[in-house]
């Protein structure tokens, strides 16, 4: 083997993804509050129209085929087939390419149809001014699904940085010019919807600008150009049934929304209120709680995309040990992230609701979120096992649980509302979450053929997220009305985040695959074994050490 070669570990760039991921919402809430303001609700009607129809292929196109194409390539990267490496890639681009292409003009040409559907006909204009992300879109998939294929996340990572930032300032710039020359709201709204479609062609630029400085042989222990690339028809079949089980159950999460929408409002309804009163209790629930359970995910997410390439990159060296101690280790550090997240929620919602929105809203949502707050833990789960069950080749379970889950939800949501109002609706979520992670535990656990040990891997975190949440109410309750509120609140998550990672390093709950996992270095391992920081996995001690520590046995 070349030891030049880079050495990629099961979390290289997650980091990178994860601070790209904060990033971009970060983006988002700045662009949504002022593009509201400058053009009322009249153009956010308008610009939503087409934004939902955005986000239904972005999910699609997002979703799926990076990760196929990512799963692919690194199937065939890891035993050194270059040549099929090469075969995807030219195939996976000129198919999606010629369905971007397609799809942007199919939208374009029946922007009116669409906007008829919609019934909202005047957003046919914004409708045609993000046509263009379509074609976007596809070829960044490629693009991501190929990089990542390498573990190579940080070209995904600027991507997104530089699609938000382009929505950013082109969608604020061409709707705030239409607003200054006296332009209907309609005309702004497309405004804003030309700086989505611009965001998308400045990722898709820095792509392809990456793509052409990257050196792929850096990403190969060893390369074998004789080796079949495999027919082009074989290509596309393997790309759709990777990227079809995913998009679906994808789908299904999506739907989770839509399925509270019909469950609350109706349930509510029947109880006894009225449909102000339904709308004010739902509004509380999907614009103020809600939000809030999906932004620990973004934390979650890069584990479950680099995890995908990487596990299938063992699979095909028939590496079965390495396989299951990946799983552990993403189970692991899912824990270490979810748990803090959940319970910090639970203790600190109502201070984190008032810095965002007026009191009244912050006091009716806060009971909601902490209800709210475990499902952290499991849609965590859910998101890094679904990632799983696709490396390990069973790309339909996931189907099947996101289902089992959407039905759990249905079944419980009316019986919850009707006994406890709006508040069972985070309780019904709660039991569709816990229902797709215990299906995937039991598939997972079977396919690598161990029991899940969870006093092991999950104690440590919760003892230390509970003695984190603790903290943060202490310090809360003791701050507030002495000092500002967004101050109190940051000294009290500060404080939580301190005594967590203490107690992670005095109970040793990181071990040196985790470390390895985190940050590929032998020398941080060293510097963390000295100082107490982890403790050695067993297996961690080379061949010859173990070997002195025999002759030294023998010798006493």
């Amino acid at each position: 083997m070349n030891t030049s070669k880079k050495k990629k570990g099961l979390l290289s760039g997650a980091l990178a993804l994860a601070m790209a991921g904060l990033a971009v919402k970060v983006i988002g809430l700045i662009y949504k509050i002022p593009l509201t303001n400058l053009i009322k609700s009249e153009g956010m009607g308008y610009f939503n129209s087409a934004y939902t129809i955005y986000t239904f292929f972005y999910m699609v196109s997002t979703a799926g085929l990076p990760v196929a194409i990512s799963l692919l390539i690194s199937s065939a990267r890891s035993v050194g087939n270059r040549p099929r490496v090469k075969k995807i890639f030219l195939v996976s681009g000129v198919t999606f390419f010629t369905v971007g292409t397609l799809g942007s003009l199919g939208m374009f040409f029946f922007a009116d149809f669409f906007a008829k559907i919609l019934g909202n006909e005047p957003a046919a204009l914004s409708i045609k001014a993000i046509s263009p992300t379509l074609f976007f879109v596809s070829v960044i998939s490629v693009l991501r699904g190929y990089f990542q294929g390498h573990q190579y996340m940080l070209p995904t990572a600027i991507s997104q940085i530089a699609e938000a930032a382009g929505k950013l300032g082109f969608g604020m710039f061409f709707a705030l010019c239409a607003i200054k020359k006296g332009e209907s709201y309609e005309a702004a709204a497309s405004g804003a919807a030309l700086g989505l479609s611009i965001g998308m062609g400045i990722a898709l630029l820095c792509l392809v600008i990456m793509a052409l400085f990257f050196r792929s042989e850096k990403y190969y222990e060893q390369v074998f150009d004789t080796l079949p690339a495999g027919s082009t028809l074989s290509i596309m079949k393997g790309v759709a049934c990777a990227a079809l089980p995913i998009t679906l159950s994808a789908s299904v999460l999506s739907m989770s929304g839509t399925l509270d929408l019909i469950t609350v409002m109706r349930t509510l309804k029947k109880i006894g209120l009225s449909a102000a009163a339904a709308n004010a209790a739902y509004g509380n629930y999907s614009a103020l709680a809600l939000p809030m359970l999906n932004l620990p995910i973004v934390f979650i997410t890069p584990i479950a995309n680099t995890v995908v390439p990487y596990i299938a990159g063992l699979i095909s060296k028939k590496d079965e040990k390495k396989v299951a101690s990946s799983v552990s280790v993403s189970m692991r550090l899912c824990a270490l992230i979810s748990f803090p997240c959940a319970l910090g929620l639970c203790a600190l919602a109502l201070p984190i609701l008032s810095m965002l929105f007026d009191d009244f809203l912050a006091q009716s949502a806060a009971p909601l979120l902490q209800l709210l707050a475990p499902s952290v833990v499991f849609l965590s789960f859910a998101t890094v096992t679904n990632a799983l069950l696709q490396a390990l080749g069973k790309p339909m379970i996931p189907v099947l649980s996101m289902f089992a889950g959407a039905g759990i939800k249905m079944i419980s949501g009316p019986i919850l509302i009707k006994r406890f109002a709006v508040s069972g609706a985070p309780m019904s979520t709660f039991l569709c979450y816990f229902t797709v992670c215990f299906i995937n535990f039991a598939f997972i656990y079977k396919r690598i053929g161990e029991r899940p040990r969870l006093a092991k891997n999950f104690a440590s975190p919760l003892f230390s997220s509970l003695a984190c949440a603790l903290a943060a109410a202490c310090t809360y309750s003791s701050l507030c009305g002495r000092v500002h509120l967004t101050l109190s609140c940051g000294i009290s998550i500060t404080v939580a985040a301190a005594v967590y990672v203490l107690l992670i390093i005095l109970t040793r709950y990181l071990n040196s695959e985790d470390l390895l996992a985190l940050f590929p270095s032998e020398k941080a391992l060293k510097i963390s074994q000295k100082i107490g920081f982890l403790k050695i996995s067993k297996g961690s001690t080379d061949k010859n050490e173990r070997n002195r520590n025999f002759e030294r046995k023998k010798r006493a």
